[in-house]
């Protein structure tokens, strides 16, 4: 359902207050309303529920704006296959890095899952509070996505320099907080029932902060520059890794070995995306 959002539209039309009614605003409220009802009567569906119910309202409404600005033109389903297969074509890179961080995202839980089942119930309640760490970044992600692009590079690199310090210092500030609540919010999730352990909580904790870092690196700063390319890139060379260390570390450790995996091939991506837009900026500095 998220990737149903008008995002990409009301961003590629530069039309930002469309993009904060219908995408922004829902999407944050839905959650925080659903998260106040699910502390209160101490059940995890009314947050599943509001937020499953704010991003079909998004994807509807956003839907509708874009619709009434540029009608549906009347083709056979032969000549809409067509154009998205070249749309598809034209953006393979796209594509590409949306499979390889889909397949990265879920690999750990059906590998610990297979390789070591006891340590599945510990592994996918951390795994599930690490989606919704990353569920509560969005909005401010978002936000961030249509106000970094500019037409004139200076200032664009401006504002990824000063982005880039605040996450840096929210960083440490949401690890630490990440680290002290882990294991309440497990316990909440779960009834009381499962526990994550130490090692789990650090090794997951410093996920969601690196996580947080390549998406604003990767999915916001190198796509406002046109390097969807090594976004890509860096995500499949982050799968190739998963792939070879997650095993490896649930066979050895179970979920904290393949959580430390996981990690590694994040860490990867990240350094990878800081490379390439490290280069890309002094690139463009000695094109100026």
């Amino acid at each position: 359902m998220g990737s149903l959002g008008g995002s990409w539209f009301f961003i590629g039309d530069a039309n930002p207050k469309a993009f904060i009614a219908f995408v922004v605003a829902p999407r944050s409220i839905g959650p925080v309303l659903g998260a106040l009802v699910s502390l209160h009567e101490k059940s995890i569906w009314p947050f599943a529920i509001s937020t499953f119910a704010a991003a079909l309202f998004s994807s509807i409404t956003s839907a509708l704006a874009i619709f009434s600005k540029y009608p549906i033109a009347k083709k056979t389903i032969s000549s809409h296959a067509h154009e998205a297969y070249v749309a598809i074509r034209k953006n393979s890179s796209g594509v590409a890095s949306s499979m390889s961080w889909t397949i990265l995202s879920n690999l750990p839980t059906v590998v610990v899952g297979f390789l070591s089942p006891q340590g599945l119930p510990s592994f996918a309640i951390s795994d599930k509070v690490v989606k919704f760490g990353m569920t509560a970044t969005q909005p401010l992600l978002q936000v961030l996505q249509s106000w970094v692009p500019d037409s004139k590079f200076e200032i664009q690199k401006m504002k990824i320099k000063r982005i880039s310090k605040i996450a840096i210092i929210a960083s440490v500030f949401g690890l630490i907080l990440s680290i002290v609540l882990f294991q309440k919010v497990t316990m909440f999730l779960s009834h009381g029932q499962i526990t994550a352990q130490t090692g789990l909580v650090i090794t997951q904790s410093l996920q969601l902060v690196v996580i947080f870092l390549s998406s604003l690196t990767g999915g916001i700063f190198l796509v406002s520059l046109g390097e969807v390319k090594s976004v890509a890139s860096a995500r499949i060379i982050g799968l190739g890794i998963g792939a070879l260390l997650v095993p490896i570390g649930a066979i050895a450790l179970s979920a904290e070995g393949a959580s430390i995996g996981i990690l590694i091939a994040q860490m990867a991506i990240l350094c990878f995306q800081i490379h390439a837009l490290s280069s890309k900026l002094a690139l463009d500095v000695r094109n100026d």
